[in-house]
């Protein structure tokens, strides 16, 4: 029968056996992209073992590479677009090659899409997402990409962005896909990025280096940059060793929305030091966000690393977890920022920046800086520590509100502890004892035990309030402003007070006789200052009286020519002046003639008597002033107990009622 007897035949037949499915079916083949069409598929400028040739469409061996995009072997120069597809179905054999290369020479561009549950390209030993030119992988739908199968390869088996101007971009989505490697570097000297969602896994049965290197080839900068974004429940990143973020060029690792990146060992962001003027710092960045989040190193987390010009920043954020279950190290240019999430660790050493609003679960060492604000809608960040908390340089609130669960010590002779406008609350079992120095601007404080053995400043303008009791050792400094706005402590429980206070006068402020400040207020008083400065302001006459509860500052007048204990006139009253008073004692109690002031006269009566012991002893170690009242001559017997008190030390301590 001839061809042209067949034809009606044949017609006829497709007449009778397809009828209206036939053209559905032919419609749903044209509307379906080629990569679901097939199992193995490769389009445009690709090479399989060395040579542009056909890829096994059912899946097999390859021996030798595969490479999609820029292979140079292409008679177009400008044809250097490639693609493959891959969708072997479950449980047949899988693509398996030496390399894999997408985006081989720079100018190429290669795509490759492993699509389907368990479809699998296996990588015998090195796969690169971008080499020289532009490469994008999706792994999507339940399949897998694994590399270094055979334990050949000493090389990073798993390399994204690899040379100078390079790009790569890995996407895997879907529950159960997977991209399986050994080492990995995202960021070698190019730009890498690899993004895991849907419930996706990227494993890395080593180590991980995001942003390797940062130098100068054949006189062009390359900088590596590296990113990993995990985002979704149930997707994740496990690496069975070490994460390196930001080795020598810049990296950045983000856990989103449920997401979790886990290494076994360490995670490092912003490892070494850079020290070219041609070249950049290190810069590595790490983002925990939403609930359930969770960036997790089994042993430490390094923000910074020491001696490093690598600065990181560290966003935890939206009840998002950053955990380290050895500790967590912060370098002098690492900053954590807190945005309502949570560290968990169990100590945190810092020489960097801890800010922001969030939680604190760990013992603190504190070399560097702890800061919280009042945010821009004027509400209070809350920072919470639930360890105990060693204070050896700053920690610092303006409008916020600090809340300590463990005993904080603030040590000398760097520990700074500043708030204006604040709120903190030392609530563990021994609250705060302050060695270092302590600023309060109108800030209240809380504390179950506090104990003040160093500096305590009270900024004048408000009122700053201790909720509970204070206990102002020996060693204490109380600094205390005077003006029209002045220093006010108010204490709702006990004040117990010893120590220095020591007053300045505000700028502008001229003292006038009467002018009087309440400077502390207590629930109940206990002691006295043993030493009362006022800072800078020679013959000037003033006062500290404890009255009820409450500790008053009263100025009177500045000493008139002729009076005052400065005996010899070298404008201090001290050993040499008690020695003339004491040799001239009695003179001017029988007069003719009137004492002078030369003779030891303090307070002008003509009379060298006790009255004029009292002004020495007030004015002892300072200037000449002259008291404001008439004092009562002491007995002989307390003379004789004043000039014994001059063996010891003498401060100027005033009592009144």
């Amino acid at each position: 029968m001839s061809n042209h007897d067949l034809r009606p035949t044949i017609s006829r037949h497709r007449t009778t056996i397809l009828p209206w499915a036939f053209a559905a079916t032919l419609l749903l083949l044209l509307l379906t992209p080629p990569e679901l069409r097939a199992d193995v598929v490769g389009e445009g400028d690709f090479s399989v073992a060395g040579v542009i040739g056909p890829l096994p469409i059912d899946g097999g061996i390859v021996a030798g590479d595969i490479v999609i995009g820029g292979t140079g072997l292409s008679a177009d120069p400008f044809y250097t677009f490639g693609r493959m597809t891959i969708d072997v179905p479950a449980f047949t054999d899988p693509l398996v090659s030496t390399n894999g290369t997408i985006g081989f020479n720079e100018d190429g561009i290669g795509e490759v899409v492993v699509a389907g549950f368990l479809s699998e390209w296996q990588i015998e030993e090195i796969l690169t997402v971008g080499s020289s030119g532009q490469g994008f992988l999706t792994i999507s739908g339940g399949a897998l990409i694994r590399t270094n199968l055979d334990g050949t390869s000493t090389d990073p088996d798993g390399v994204v962005g690899e040379l100078l101007g390079s790009q790569g971009w890995v996407n895997i989505s879907g529950l159960g896909s997977l991209m399986q490697n050994y080492d990995l570097i995202v960021g070698h000297r190019g730009t890498g990025s690899i993004n895991v969602s849907g419930g996706a896994r990227l494993q890395t049965l080593n180590e991980a280096i995001l942003g390797e290197e940062s130098r100068t080839v054949s006189g062009t900068l390359a900088i590596g940059t590296g990113a990993v974004t995990v985002t979704g429940t149930g997707s994740r990143w496990a690496v069975t060793k070490s994460i390196v973020v930001g080795q020598e060029g810049r990296g950045e690792i983000q856990a989103l929305a449920g997401g979790m990146i886990h290494a076994e060992e360490d995670i490092i962001l912003g490892e070494l030091n850079t020290t070219s003027t041609t070249i950049p710092a290190v810069y590595s960045k790490a983002i925990v966000s939403g609930p359930n989040s969770l960036l997790w190193a089994e042993e430490s987390i390094v923000v910074s690393a020491a001696n490093t010009n690598a600065e990181t920043q560290v966003y935890v954020q939206d009840l998002g977890i950053m955990r380290a279950d050895i500790d967590i190290t912060i370098g002098e240019r690492g900053f954590i920022n807190l945005i309502g999430g949570t560290l968990l660790t169990p100590k945190i050493t810092s020489e960097g920046v801890i800010r922001g609003t969030g939680t604190v679960n760990g013992a603190v060492i504190n070399n560097g800086d702890i800061r919280n604000a009042a945010s821009i809608a004027n509400v209070r960040e809350i920072t919470l520590f639930n360890g105990v908390v060693t204070n050896n340089d700053n920690i610092e609130s303006v409008g916020g509100e600090m809340e300590f669960k463990g005993n904080v010590t603030n040590t000398s002779p760097n520990g700074d502890i500043y708030g204006k406008d604040a709120i903190f609350r030392f609530l563990g079992p021994a609250g705060l004892v302050n060695n270092g120095r302590l600023t309060f601007d109108n800030t209240l404080v809380e504390s179950t035990v506090f104990t003040n053995n160093a500096a305590l400043a009270v900024v004048a303008n408000d009122t700053s309030t201790i909720l509970g009791d204070i206990t102002l050792s020996s060693s204490s400094i109380l600094e205390m402003e005077l003006g029209d706005d002045y220093s006010q402590l108010w204490v709702t429980g006990n004040a117990n007070i010893g120590g220095t206070l020591e007053l300045s006068l505000a700028p502008n402020y001229a003292p006038r006789t009467g002018d009087s400040f309440e400077i502390l207020r207590s629930d109940a008083l206990a002691g006295t200052f043993s030493l009362e400065v006022l800072t800078g302001n020679p013959g000037l006459l003033w006062d500290v009286s404890y009255v009820n509860d409450s500790v008053f500052v009263t100025f009177g007048a500045v000493a008139p020519p002729g009076m005052g204990a400065d005996f010899n006139g070298d404008n201090i009253v001290d050993a040499n002046d008690l020695a003339i008073w004491q040799t001239n004692f009695g003179v001017g109690s029988n007069p003719p003639p009137a004492a002078t002031q030369a003779q030891g006269d303090a307070n002008g009566d003509g009379v060298i008597d006790g009255a004029d012991l009292l002004l020495i002893q007030q004015q002892f170690g300072g200037p000449p002033i002259a008291s404001p009242a008439v004092a009562a001559v002491p007995e002989p017997s307390s003379v004789l107990l004043a000039l014994a008190a001059f063996g010891l030390p003498l401060a100027a301590r005033r009592r009144r009622s």
